[in-house]
């Protein structure tokens, strides 16, 4: 019908208006006719919400139906005009026009006291005894909106997700490719990291153990079979290192091997082909050793393809070995038959290696896989920097201890007895064995305190260096 005498009526049939008053459609198909008929009306509309449970052991299981009737008793009461028979006064013969009643379905709804009753018998939150707005003029319910809304997602909700989706996923796979890069980062820092130091580590303890056995009177240095030698020198130093050690481990010996050998340290540059990705030259580092002390001057320089050569890292970018003299200067080149008789080896070494690792991305220009990296140093200082005259240390070993031709504890004593009176009156700390050897200065070689106790011939004069 129309709001206000107002809009486009819509004629009921004779024959709606009997079945509306006899009740032959029944509550299933009545109920949209008279909604299509009587806009409005459907407030007379009552739904029902059916719900069955039921367990099956331990699983609690239901189903839920919605299903709608007509109230007829209370259509009847607030429009009985509708409900008069076709025919009958007031309603012509043709049809009924919803106009001609004067007002809407909705006006004469708002006019019933008290309004409507919504029953719902199924549901605990119910409507009872509330009145119900009637929507006007070609307005829909919302039930009849909901109902008749497409399924689905529109374009717009479609390409806002598409959107959202590609952003997450740039951002997810941007951090993802960063975790990566980092790993592989991390994991090339560990390589090289490890193979400097683990190099470092056996260079130096070789070093650390450095002998020289001093040259007999009168001969060319040249010709002396022990010899240090440092030659080679490049940006770091010397590439090529010879000397005799006598810290190699008795479980890497041979039969009837020594522990003083002879020991070579020496760098081979590593052939680059056309597509090599690396950024200037490469090098492997080799240690030779021998079995034995050297025995003769005329001796051949190691190299690579030599059985008693072993590859101790490649991919190296520089490598280089500097000398600390006597006075505290550092050179890049060193050779005992050349140096004092008292001083045939440096006091301390300073060890430079650098390694090539994999270039991060846009670190370079050259475009170069590898690059190189951080400078390692590792210094060392050689404890038996002083020359051992083995002559002497036959004839100490050959004479008896009453009759020592050896500068004895006492002779150090008599350029300074500070140290020896503090360790008689403490009772040399404990140490029985020290006390034996000081109570018997006058008998005991001075060597044997410098051998076994060195700390405490560091607290003796400085002239005590020079007995034999």
């Amino acid at each position: 019908g129309g709001g206000g005498g107002g809009g486009r009526g819509s004629k009921i049939s004779g024959d709606a208006v009997q079945a509306l008053a006899t009740g032959d459609l029944g509550a299933a198909g009545i109920g949209p006719l008279i909604v299509a008929q009587v806009p409005g009306i459907d407030v007379f509309l009552r739904r029902y919400e059916i719900r069955v449970e039921w367990t099956d052991g331990a699983v609690v299981d239901s189903v839920r139906r919605t299903t709608f009737a007509f109230d007829w008793q209370a259509a009847r009461e607030a429009l009985p005009d509708l409900f008069k028979e076709a025919g009958a006064e007031g309603i012509p013969g043709g049809g009924l026009d919803a106009n001609a009643l004067g007002q809407d379905a909705k006006a004469l709804l708002q006019q019933l006291p008290g309004g409507v009753i919504v029953r719902n018998c199924l549901r605990r939150n119910s409507t009872l005894g509330k009145p119900r707005e009637v929507p006007a003029k070609n307005e829909r319910s919302s039930y009849d909106r909901s109902r008749n809304r497409a399924t689905g997602f529109t374009l717009i909700e479609v390409v806002a997700a598409f959107f959202l989706t590609t952003v997450v996923l740039f951002f997810v796979t941007g951090i993802f490719s960063e975790n990566g890069r980092q790993r592989s980062a991390a994991t090339e820092l560990l390589r090289v990291e490890t193979t400097a130091s683990a190099a470092l580590d056996l260079i130096a303890q070789d070093l650390e153990g450095t002998v020289f056995v001093t040259r007999p009177s009168g001969s060319d240095p040249r010709s002396h079979p022990w010899r240090f030698l440092g030659e080679g020198s490049g940006e770091l130093g010397a590439s090529f290192v010879r000397f005799q050690t006598q810290n190699v481990p008795r479980g890497n010996l041979g039969e009837n091997a020594s522990t003083w050998v002879d020991i070579a340290y020496f760098v081979t540059e590593e052939e680059a082909d056309e597509n090599s990705e690396t950024e200037g030259p490469s090098y492997t580092l080799w240690r030779w050793r021998s079995s034995r002390p050297p025995s003769e001057a005329a001796r051949r320089d190691p190299g690579p393809d030599d059985p008693a050569s072993a590859r101790v890292a490649e991919g190296l970018a520089a490598f280089g070995v500097r000398f600390v003299d006597p006075e505290g200067g550092v050179v890049d080149d060193w050779d005992s038959a050349f140096a004092p008789d008292d001083a045939p080896i440096p006091m301390g070494v300073e060890i430079n290696l650098m390694l090539h690792r994999l270039a991060r991305e846009g670190e370079t220009d050259s475009g170069a896989l590898l690059i190189p990296g951080r400078l390692h140093e590792r210094v060392v200082t050689l404890a038996m920097h002083r020359p051992i005259d083995l002559d002497v240390l036959i004839s100490l070993a050959s004479n008896s201890d009453d009759d020592p031709t050896c500068g004895t504890i006492a002779d150090c004593a008599d350029f300074g007895d500070k140290w020896f009176v503090d360790l008689r009156e403490s009772q040399c700390d404990g140490d029985e064995e020290l006390c034996s050897l000081l109570n018997a200065s006058a008998e005991t070689c001075w060597s044997a305190v410098e051998k076994d106790w060195p700390s405490i011939a560091n607290e003796a004069a400085v002239e005590c260096e020079e007995l034999l």
